[in-house]
């Protein structure tokens, strides 16, 4: 029970409106995905079913793409509430200097991702170059610590998106959480790193 002057929070929209989000606008843009993948593979040269266009996108992403998957992969959950917290604490110049901190470690990321284009041009992921550098045993140990990274770095997007549609509509987070990823993973899968570039454009 509320207390005496309180009033009960309650969603803007109603509980199937999330659903019809969650679940319809979804698989909209994995079918838009697979339409954009099916034509690709008819009217060019690249398909997804090549290991190299999968996972490198064949290793030509326009710089548009390539800043989308940066910024993407940059921001999410906590970075949101970071910045927002940042700016209602001390105002804008909050989320100013968490921009410009995060800015500055990507303008060194970039030199970094330079100078191994030039050392190791056939790698794909970071673990190959650890195991050709340092062995397996460093290479296991960084294959570890990027799984769990996926994992809290996916658990957070997931909670986040899934608390946000929650007070929206009302929606049961579990039933959020659960079905927030199956669109994705349904383009990904038949798609590959191109098809994700192009759905963080639209």
């Amino acid at each position: 029970m509320p207390e005496a002057g309180v009033s009960e929070f309650k969603p803007l929209l109603d509980k199937s409106v999330g659903y019809g989000v969650v679940v319809g606008v979804g698989f909209f843009f994995a079918a838009l995905m697979l339409l954009l993948t099916t034509l690709q593979k008819k009217f060019s040269n690249f398909t997804p079913s090549s290991s190299e266009e999968f996972t490198s996108a064949s290793r030509n992403v326009k710089p548009g793409l390539v800043c989308c998957g940066i910024v993407s992969a940059w921001t999410w959950s906590a970075t949101l509430l970071q910045s927002s917290t940042g700016a209602y604490t001390v105002g804008v110049s909050g989320p100013w200097w968490f921009a410009v901190g995060g800015t500055v470690v990507m303008a060194l990321f970039a030199m970094v991702a330079a100078k191994v284009k030039m050392n190791a041009n056939g790698a794909h992921t970071f673990l190959e170059i650890a195991k050709m550098r340092f062995g397996t045993v460093i290479h296991l140990l960084f294959t570890f610590y990027a799984f769990l990274s996926v994992l809290l770095i996916s658990g957070c997007l997931l909670l986040g998106g899934a608390a946000t549609v929650n007070a929206l509509t009302g929606m049961n987070i579990v039933a959020a959480c659960f079905l927030l990823p199956v669109g994705i993973a349904v383009y990904v899968i038949f798609g590959g790193l191109r098809r994700s570039s192009r759905y963080l454009c639209l």
